[in-house]
């Protein structure tokens, strides 16, 4: 039997390698149960890659402008497109059938813990009880929402893009909503860490990234002030990753978002994030610059091969635990 200790050496979001989807721009990426990779481009159609984000190969959604994808309880896919209406997908983004939206722009969509699918866009904010085939409309029927995530005590977060109206809240599952005290600026992205911290982006350059311990009700700005944020990301480790759209390139934050790196990617506009399983970064350009992913660095620090028998094979491996936690100071 051969064990090993393996450490992190350098978290994902640092360092950027460029897929062979060297062109066109992406607006919204997802990960699905399979591991299957989406993107959504701008006039692109929608693409997926089966190699962690390295090649790309496209749907039969051949054209139009894909802002939004999510993925629902059951594995269904749903994109919003600009203009184009909400659309599914049953067979892991190959094939695609649109909903009973068959219009306006789509700009963010989410899954609550009970099913239900809520879309934020230049209509409003809708929600769905039948996976994304027919929606209903909120209370919130004006405005254009950017962001939604729902924080881990299912409470719905959305962020809005017109006459500084602000970030929202639902505890409802979406049906009704409630202004948070930022009412004075534009919102484009949102995410929950594990810790249930919110992280919030801003757009034209008047709000940064902020940051709320109390479930989106209040918010500190972080170290980052400018920018047009419109990606954010969490990796398993807790690393959040921020992309500006404009030309401040792509940022990360170690400390939950209170200060911010900025990576290797110091240019152009990054619209979409996400992370598969095995942690990789997948990033897309708006600038016509392609998909990216970055990796997290892993270095072996020890290793011992033995022979073990039944009797044997706990104590060994307990010594060994022991051996390695004084190499690495237990990390």
């Amino acid at each position: 039997m051969i064990l090993t200790k393996q450490m992190i050496t350098q978290e994902a979001g640092e360092d950027w390698t460029q897929s062979n989807k060297t062109n066109e721009s992406w607006w919204s990426l997802c990960v699905t149960p399979t591991g299957r990779i989406i993107a959504g481009g701008d006039y692109a159609g929608i693409w997926y890659s089966d190699n962690n984000g390295i090649s790309w190969t496209r749907s039969n959604k051949t054209d139009g402008t894909w802002k939004s994808l999510c993925i629902t309880s059951t594995g269904r896919i749903i994109t919003g497109g600009n203009g184009n209406g909400i659309w599914y997908s049953d067979d892991n983004g190959v094939n695609w059938t649109q909903s009973n939206k068959t219009n306006k722009g789509w700009y963010a969509l989410c899954a609550t813990p009970t099913g239900r699918i809520i879309a934020g866009g230049s209509a409003g904010i809708w929600y769905s009880d039948d996976n994304g085939i027919s929606w209903t409309q909120t209370m919130l029927n004006g405005g254009q929402w950017n962001g939604l995530c729902v924080t881990p005590t299912g409470r719905i977060i959305a962020g809005n893009t017109v006459n500084d109206n602000g970030i929202w809240y639902s505890d409802d599952n979406g049906v009704n909503w409630t202004r948070s005290y930022i009412t004075d600026k534009n919102w484009v992205s949102l995410c929950a860490t594990p810790t249930g911290r919110i992280i919030a982006g801003g757009d034209y350059g008047s709000a940064g990234i902020w940051y709320s311990d109390d479930n989106g009700i209040s918010w500190t700005q972080s170290s980052i002030t400018t920018g047009y944020w419109y990606s954010l990301c969490v990796t398993p480790t807790g690393r959040i990753i921020a992309g500006d759209g404009t030309n401040s390139g792509i940022w990360y934050s170690d400390d939950n978002g209170v200060n911010w790196t900025q990576s290797n990617k110091t240019n152009k506009g990054w619209t979409s994030l996400c992370v598969t399983s095995t942690g990789r970064v997948i990033t897309g350009n708006v600038g016509d610059n392609g998909i990216w992913y970055s990796d997290p660095v892993i270095e072996l620090v020890a290793q011992v091969s033995k022979y073990l028998d039944q009797n044997g094979a706990q104590e060994i491996i307990t010594q060994f635990q022991a051996y390695c936690d004084s190499l690495v100071g237990g990390e």
